[in-house]
């Protein structure tokens, strides 16, 4: 077209405005820099996101709630200045997350004003517990679930500016944002191998803000939201036991699975998550079900969600705080409608409630105890506690499990008895007895005391629990009873079926049998939560521990009897025992203290005449009528006739003096009755299979077996006899049927090794124990049980036992030799003993009056040995009965002498050998000489009555015994010149007494 006369080229006009052009460009550039910013999170060489539009609304988010102190004050005004402008109101991933929660209000409007007025949380805590709960609900709702859906709305609005400032936050505030969140979690899974170090999720979310990916934004916020679910569901497993954690962590844990919810859509699983969490009903754990059960989940969640499951493996990394936790391949939930058992089905009080938590502590059970043979004490104490079962058992409860802390001395008393068990230095002196403890506190106490707290919350009206609560409360306390069907043997159920096998209580027939007790149990479980259904469940399960303990103060009785190791069965009489100890001792502190010295792990048990079974008996019938009335009857029990009265108990009285003991010394006393059992036996008609049978039930072969390595007296006892049984293989001389010995010879070696050997080794024994220990407690008992031991019972009219005891030959023995008191009523010794007794009150002061007694017990013996060499020579024609009593006497002595002279050991052997007859009539002059190497005080011993005129100069033992008892002699059969003048001269003198009397 033609161009006009007053046309500009545009040459012309570009060269006349180039100066206005260049402005303008320099503007526009200078707007879009004003407009333009780099995002980036804590770590400084992580992803970069540069804005091309301003985010100031947006990262003043993070601004707002980093300020400090913002969550401790925290106020519904602050939720609508400062985070309600941020939720969205639209989007898909809005949509389905108001799908999920029920309503748009209810995604976090609500929650928070729950969350404020504590409302949401009504399980049982104290309001500190709540506060802190709430304070991290509000938090983690406002960071993250508000956090999560501003970045995911945005981007999926196509604002990516804008979800890059929710997702960095402002500079130096990525700390309060999901940035931040990755950050920690990806120090806690290994997975900071993002770009600088950074979290790899935070790494993978820049670069789909960059690349405009919604999608792997999404991807990305479900990995990081499956590792804060599941840190929190081991946490729960890990803090079970600390509730100022735990309801902090429940707090913590349900924000975070609010946020998984929506994208994790199975039913059932969602029912898991939503009762692992709850701040309703209290929390469960056992052998890591939480961690467990939500691990199977997540990685079958993210499988979906990373296409593969290494994919899903490596985006989530490895829990460290979860480290050598191994979940079972087939753990499967526990939302069911019923349990099924040989008894019949439990009908579940609550719906939708996941009681996997508590059905898993079976499977913890199991999974310890299976330790126990073969694992060691580290792993048994790692196993114990990663199970969450040290947890439960120093978590407390209610009323009963204050009385059982107040009675066992602490909240922990469960836990305690776990780490001795475990640990080098244990009360427990054998593996067995270690194993025993173990396993029976774990399946028995343990699960009793955390069935007993869910039944007292659900039972006990002053807790205010709702009805969901109490029935969630009791679907808890059935699922630990009954526990899973592949663990069941582990569980107090199964406990309840052997007892009823051994007290009669089976129904049933075939493999289906089940004890009455179960029956019980599961019909009251069936009638629902109430707190008399509460007290028939409480009932029962005393029955269960009052039988256990019955059987096994029979089982301890037995061995004792035997003189087989007790330390396991009284490890197991111990752990049962300890379930029902404090209502016991509510009814009878002495027969509790019967109880608890008879099963202490720390102490030799004692039980003689079937005291320990007999008073067991009496004491459980005494403690609860009705618990009695539903035990059935001990399968053993007709192996025993129990005496109608027990020795008493208390200060002891003698004519030497008294001695009060500090613990409960029955069992000690009966021993005086178990002698006398045996004794009263040994007459012309005697029957020895009788006696001997008599000697084995009531205690005494197993007293005299015992092994007691290490102790002064036994030691020289196997170096002198070469048997570490020689009590019992020497009264077997005489119970033998073949046996040439004379009737009175035989009822001598009886009486005196069942009277007096048995009796020094028990009384010695604990003296020793007394004063070897560093337990001052431990040493007042064995100190008690020794004063028993030698004193016997009070005499009465109804009990002469003490004719049986150490006390009484002592005074046969001083009237004797002239060391009866000046009133002639009681053997110095015997006062000796006593005043030692009852001063020594210390370890120290007793490791003197040790000594002082067995000194005493030595004056004792040598006193009855000389006195029967004398008798020998004096009865040369008729030494038979004499040399049989000397022997035995002597077998008592032998230990000590050997100490101080072998060769008179060897020699005192011989003559009182019952199968060689007397040579000379020497014996008294030769024991004289060999005894007094003993070096025993002098005026302790006094002078054997008739021998005063005995003039025994030049007349010594044989230097060497072995050599000359080896030479054949004719035996002799009258006494000597010597010995007869002696004897006449000592006649003489008595008759001059006499007369001049």
């Amino acid at each position: 077209r033609a161009r006009s006369a007053h046309a500009t080229p545009i040459s012309e006009i570009i060269e006349m405005n180039a100066s206005k052009l260049l402005a303008l460009l320099v503007a526009l550039v200078a707007l879009a820099t004003a407009n333009a910013a780099t995002l980036q999170g804590s770590v400084g060489g992580g992803y970069q996101y540069t804005t091309s539009t301003s985010t100031t609304t947006e990262e003043g988010f993070s601004t707002a709630i980093s300020a400090s102190g913002y969550w401790a004050a925290f106020t519904s005004t602050k939720y609508t200045s400062d985070i309600a402008s941020h939720v969205p109101s639209s989007g898909t991933t809005w949509n389905t997350f108001v799908s999920a929660h029920g309503s748009a209000s209810a995604v976090v409007a609500d929650y928070i004003t729950d969350a404020l007025a504590k409302t949401s949380i009504t399980l049982e805590a104290t309001d500190a517990q709540k506060d802190n709960a709430k304070k991290e609900m509000l938090e983690k709702t406002a960071r993250d679930m508000v956090g999560v859906l501003a970045v995911v709305s945005a981007a999926e609005a196509g604002n990516w500016d804008s979800a890059a400032a929710y997702f960095y936050g402002a500079s130096g505030k990525s700390g309060s944002t999901i940035y931040g969140r990755a950050e920690k979690r990806c120090a806690n899974y290994g997975t900071c191998t993002g770009q600088g170090g950074e979290a790899a999720v935070n790494t993978a979310i820049g670069q789909a803000l960059a690349g405009n990916n919604a999608a792997d934004i999404i991807k990305q916020l479900k990995v990081l939201y499956s590792q804060n679910v599941l840190r929190y569901a081991n946490l729960i497993d890990q803090k079970i036991g600390a509730p100022d954690d735990l309801i902090e962590i429940l707090g913590e844990g349900q924000a975070f699975w609010r946020i998984l919810k929506p994208w994790l859509t199975d039913a059932n699983e969602r029912k898991v998550f939503e009762r692992m969490f709850s701040t309703v009903y209290t929390p469960q754990a056992a052998n890591n079900y939480n961690y467990c059960i939500a691990k199977k989940y997540i990685d079958a969640f993210l499988t979906n969600v990373m296409g593969t499951a290494s994919a899903a493996a490596n985006a989530l990394g490895n829990l460290d705080e979860a480290a050598g936790v191994t979940c079972a391949s087939d753990i499967a939930h526990g939302v069911v409608s019923s349990i099924v058992t040989n008894a019949g089905t439990y009908s579940l009080k609550s719906t939708d409630n996941d009681i996997g938590a508590a059905l898993a502590y079976s499977e913890a059970v199991k999974k310890v105890v299976n330790l126990v043979d073969g694992g060691s004490g580290t792993d048994i104490a790692k196993a114990f506690e990663s199970t969450s079962l040290k947890g439960l058992a120093e978590r407390g409860g209610e009323d009963t499990a204050e009385m059982f802390a107040t009675h066992h001395g602490g909240a922990n008393w469960m836990s305690a008895i776990i780490t001795d068990a475990t640990s080098a230095t244990s009360s427990y002196s054998t593996a067995g007895a270690k194993a025993e403890a173990i396993e029976k506190t774990i399946m028995d106490s343990v699960a009793m005391q955390s069935i007993l707290t869910d039944l007292e919350h659900a039972g006990h009206a002053e807790h205010g629990e709702t009805a969901a609560q109490k029935n969630a409360y009791w679907d808890s306390a059935a699922a630990k009873y009954f526990g899973t069907t592949a663990a069941r043997s582990y569980t107090i159920y199964a406990r309840a079926d052997k007892r009823g096998a051994n007290f009669g209580q089976m129904l049933g027939s075939g493999s289906s049998t089940y004890a009455q007790v179960n029956k019980n149990i599961l019909d009251t479980f069936n009638d629902g939560p109430s707190e008399a259904n509460m007290d028939t469940i409480i009932k029962n399960l005393k029955v269960i521990y009052t039988q256990a303990t019955l059987r096994y103060a029979y089982l301890v009785n037995e061995d004792l009897a035997a003189g087989t190791d007790w330390n396991e069965h009284q490890a197991e009489g111990f752990a049962f025992y300890n379930n029902i100890a404090p209502y016991v001792k509510a009814k009878s502190a002495t027969g509790h203290n019967m109880l608890a010295n008879y099963f202490n792990p720390k102490v030799v048990p004692d039980s003689y005449n079937f005291f320990g079974y007999c008073k067991a008996k009496s004491v459980l019938q005494a403690a609860d009528s009705a618990v009695w009335s539903a035990m059935g009857t001990f399968e053993d029990d007709d192996k025993v006739t129990c005496p109608t009265t027990f020795p008493t108990e208390g200060k002891i009285t003698t004519k030497a003096g008294s001695y009060t003991p500090t613990n409960q010394i029955g069992a000690s006393l009966s021993f005086a009755g178990a002698i006398k059992a045996v004794t009263s036996l040994l007459d012309e008609n005697v029957v020895y299979t009788t006696v001997k049978s008599k000697y084995n039930a009531v205690g005494l072969r197993g007293e005299a077996g015992q092994k007691r390595t290490g102790e002064p007296y036994y030691n020289s006892a196997i170096k002198f006899f070469k048997d570490a049984d020689w009590v019992n293989a020497y009264i077997e001389t005489a119970f033998d049927s073949s046996s040439t010995l004379a009737t009175a010879a035989r009822l001598e070696i009886i009486e005196k090794t069942a009277r007096d050997n048995v009796a020094v080794q028990a009384v010695i024994s604990d003296l020793y124990k007394a004063q070897a220990t560093t337990d001052a407690d431990l040493s007042t008992v064995f100190w008690d049980h020794a004063a028993a031991k030698f004193l016997g019972p009070s005499i009465t009219d109804a009990n002469t036992d003490r004719s049986q005891t150490i006390y009484a030959r002592a005074d046969k023995r001083a009237a004797n030799y002239g060391t009866l008191d000046t009133n002639g009523e009681y053997a110095k010794a015997n006062k000796a003993i006593i005043d030692e007794f009852t001063s020594a009150t210390t370890i120290p002061s007793r490791k003197t009056a040790y000594t002082k007694i067995v000194t005493q017990i030595k004056v004792i013996y040598a006193q009855c040995v000389l006195r029967y060499a004398y008798l020998i020579d004096a009865n040369l024609g008729n030494y038979v009965e004499y040399q049989a009593e000397g022997q035995a006497f002597w077998k008592i002595l032998a230990p000590w002498v050997n100490d101080a002279d072998e060769n008179g050991a060897i020699y005192l052997e011989g003559i009182f050998d019952t199968a060689r007859a007397p040579t000379h009539g020497d014996h008294f002059c030769h024991a004289k000489e060999i005894i007094a190497k003993l070096n025993l005080p002098a005026t302790d011993f006094g002078t054997l009555e008739g021998t005063a005129g005995i003039d025994c100069t030049g007349r010594t033992a044989p230097a060497d015994a072995a050599a000359y008892l080896a030479t054949a002699a004719t035996p002799v059969s009258a006494a000597p010149a010597t010995l007869r003048a002696g004897i006449f001269a000592a006649l003489a003198s008595v008759a001059a007494a006499l007369l001049l009397a």
